[in-house]
């Protein structure tokens, strides 16, 4: 998996560069975002998104030296570059230790790092968000013919964490 994602790395340098240098434009009379999507063959959305990520990757040379050798994944990459737009002057000043726990957390503990990070760099925004994700809770319950419980709903992260651990969903084997 390292070589695919050093590779998928690679895409991204060599998408920013031709960016830069309009060299779709000039070679195929695309856009890099056309380029994409014919020689690529990707959707007008992963399209997007690849050059959107390409372009922040060059502006963050410690990430992009641990991505080119395959220590932060393409989803890592990708949070990063979420969290550097969210607060580029803050992500600054932490890219260097985001660059080094990208390397060995997995997608979600490194999301869960970014979050805890998002809500020290802008408290009051966590707050509003907070607040807007309690509002958007909804739990239903309504019994079946057969006397079951149906009981959908969306619970924000903390009332969520509750109901596992009160109610621990069953898996099968």
């Amino acid at each position: 998996f390292r070589s695919r994602d050093m590779a998928d790395t690679q895409l991204l340098i060599a998408t920013a560069a031709m960016h830069a240098m309009d060299s779709a434009r000039v070679t195929h009379g695309l856009s890099t975002l056309g380029w994409l999507r014919k020689f690529c063959r990707m959707t007008s959305s992963k399209a997007s998104r690849t050059l959107k990520t390409a372009k922040a990757l060059a502006q963050m040379d410690t990430i992009t030296k641990h991505a080119v050798v395959g220590e932060i994944t393409p989803d890592g990459v990708r949070q990063l570059v979420s969290a550097r737009d969210r607060h580029p002057d803050a992500f600054v000043v932490h890219q260097d230790v985001f660059a080094d726990i990208a390397t060995y957390l997995n997608p979600r503990d490194l999301r869960q790092a970014i979050s805890h990070w998002d809500q020290q760099v802008d408290h009051p925004g966590a707050i509003a968000d907070t607040k807007k994700r309690r509002e958007q809770r909804k739990l239903f319950t309504s019994r079946t013919l057969s006397g079951m419980w149906d009981i959908p709903g969306t619970l924000d992260p903390e009332s969520g964490h509750t109901r596992n651990t009160a109610i621990p969903t069953r898996t099968e084997a």
